[in-house]
């Protein structure tokens, strides 16, 4: 019989061969879930050897992931902000560069005030600052496909989070206008056509391209929020947007067009431009 160390060895070999991006943490990810231990035990357990029946699952979702299924799809959930999202077919796989804007907005936003969450797929944003403002935050949460809201209700269920109403709307046209956010927030779709040919066939193949591309280089659903987003906005408010990497100047102009205060760019955690921050026009 195979002990994990093996396996982890043959895993790793096996993805490199068929040229999936970083094999050794996609075959520990695979070979921990499918044993149900943690990715450490792995090492502390390097001489338990596999019964056929564990051996079956982790072969089954290697080869999955060799297809360039998203291991976070195979797994069934991903870790964002410390938190355990639920994640499948039809829902943007949250990443780390993400979590910046979450650093951010527990800044700007104070116990009881209001949030609104545009395209909140999985709805990782709104559960994540909800968990740093102790659940004292109203949250409304949208998004226009029936799949993500799904996740993002078994998210919220599961992480216990609570005051967060989820809508189904494109944007703001089911928001009421009676309510005056305190922060707005979003990871909306920002990547161009042009972009399609540099990302991975694990993105390109299964994740939602609803949530994934916009028209305008990438820049239409930005313009949109841009635009609408002060009418829905207390007189202090902030708006946090997630951007494209190359997106930085021509978000800087069209918010300053908008007559938005104090906006900046904010970089990720590898330098790059990545979070559009504004305050509301006056």
């Amino acid at each position: 019989m195979k002990d994990i160390r093996e396996i982890l060895t043959l895993s790793e070999d096996y993805l490199a061969k068929h040229k999936i991006a970083s094999p050794k943490v996609n075959a520990e990810w695979i070979i921990s879930d499918s044993l149900n231990i943690k990715r450490l035990d792995l090492y502390l357990q390097h001489d338990r050897p596999l019964n056929e029946g564990e051996l079956s699952a982790v072969r089954e979702r290697l080869q999955r992931c060799a297809a360039h299924e998203p291991v976070q799809y195979i797994c069934g959930s991903t870790s964002f902000y410390g938190l355990e999202i639920f994640v499948g077919p039809g829902v943007l796989i949250p990443r780390p560069e993400t979590e910046c804007l979450i650093d951010t907005a527990v800044k700007l936003i104070n116990e009881g005030q209001k949030l609104l969450d545009l395209c909140t797929g999985s709805a990782c944003i709104p559960i994540a600052i909800q968990e740093q403002k102790k659940q004292t935050l109203n949250i409304v949460a949208c998004d226009i496909e029936k799949a993500a809201l799904s996740y993002a209700e078994k998210n919220i269920d599961h992480n216990k989070s609570q005051n967060i109403d989820l809508i189904e709307c494109d944007l703001f046209s089911s928001i009421p206008k009676d309510i005056k956010f305190d922060l707005i927030t979003s990871n909306p779709p920002y990547v161009s056509e042009n972009e399609r040919k540099e990302m991975g066939l694990d993105v390109l193949k299964h994740e939602p391209a609803s949530a994934l591309f916009a028209d305008d280089d990438g820049m239409a659903i930005i313009i949109e929020i841009a635009q609408q987003s002060p009418a829905y906005m207390d007189t202090d408010a902030h708006i946090l947007m997630e951007i494209g990497a190359q997106q930085g100047p021509k978000c800087l102009d069209l918010f300053k067009s908008l007559n938005y205060r104090n906006v900046e760019i904010l970089k990720d955690y590898s330098s790059r431009d990545r979070i559009l921050k504004a305050q509301r026009p006056l």
